[in-house]
């Protein structure tokens, strides 16, 4: 099939899915008043068509898509990914779910966004993403990129994956409802005290893997008890003995040097309460 004529089909319809044919373009569309959702995935597909002023769901995974175009005001999900985007525009400033994964892209201006709550850009390029980041951010994935650094995540982030990336340093982000944070495979990235008391804290309060990240140096010289109240210093430091006892309740292997691998305590402690990580996908 190279080409969708939508001269018959009546003006009802609200539904339309186009998927893993060989169409290259469509026309018409746009005269569809009430259509709001459409699926034109797996094709090959070059351009997005204008599309319908009510159209809220638009998805056009796997084409040969290297320009975002002609979207309506009111769309609010759109999924490009697997295509040959450059540039992340002209995207409706009311989105609020977002997935350009597998493209071409560099960087990601995510400023004017303020209703976003999914943001999917994992498998390009991205070496920079402008902030401020939606208050209403719930999933933002972007692992295997070249980010050195994140903007800071709101209060309602539940899912961040940086892993596979060059950050320096974690973003800031609200404690509150997250469910899961990967950082593996950042190689320049260092984690102070503080950031590693409040990762393992995550997975103590939610009782499951939430947090994982690659094996890393314990900081020398941190006081033996984060609670102690002889110096200002020793107030806001970690308990690492503490760490290793409770690594070594749940395996007796013995741990090696000043290293605590994370990811495999967390892994265990999650095995013990068998409770689920949520990781929504679009």
């Amino acid at each position: 099939m190279a080409l969708a004529q939508f001269n018959n089909i009546s003006q009802n319809v609200t539904k339309i899915e186009i998927i893993n044919n060989r169409l290259v373009m469509t026309a018409n569309l746009y005269n569809l008043v009430n259509l709001t959702f459409l699926d034109l995935s797996q094709n090959n597909i070059h351009g997005i068509p204008k599309l319908p002023v009510n159209l809220k769901t638009f998805i056009a995974t796997h084409n040969k898509i290297k320009e975002i175009q002609n979207l309506n005001d009111n769309l609010m999900e759109l999924n490009l990914s697997n295509n040959l985007i450059e540039q992340v525009c002209n995207i409706p400033l009311n989105i609020e779910l977002l997935n350009v994964s597998r493209n071409l892209i560099k960087y990601v201006d995510l400023s004017s966004f303020n209703n976003l709550k999914v943001f999917k850009a994992y498998n390009n390029f991205i070496d920079l993403i402008i902030g401020p980041i939606s208050p209403k951010m719930e999933v933002f994935d972007v692992f295997n990129n070249q980010l050195t650094q994140v903007p800071e995540l709101g209060i309602n982030i539940k899912e961040i994956d940086l892993s596979n990336n060059d950050l320096k340093r974690l973003p800031k982000f609200g404690l509150g409802v997250i469910e899961r944070v990967d950082i593996t495979k950042n190689p320049l990235l260092e984690l102070n005290e503080n950031e590693i008391f409040t990762l393992i804290e995550l997975n103590k309060i939610h009782g499951s893997l939430v947090v994982i990240c690659d094996q890393f140096e314990i900081p020398h010289g941190i006081p033996a008890s984060r609670n102690s109240s002889s110096s200002s210093s020793s107030s806001s430091s970690l308990d690492m003995t503490n760490i290793f006892d409770e690594v070594d309740e749940v395996d007796d292997e013995p741990v090696k040097g000043r290293q605590l691998d994370i990811l495999e305590f967390l892994t265990r402690k999650k095995h013990l309460t068998s409770t689920p990580s949520l990781a929504p996908s679009l």
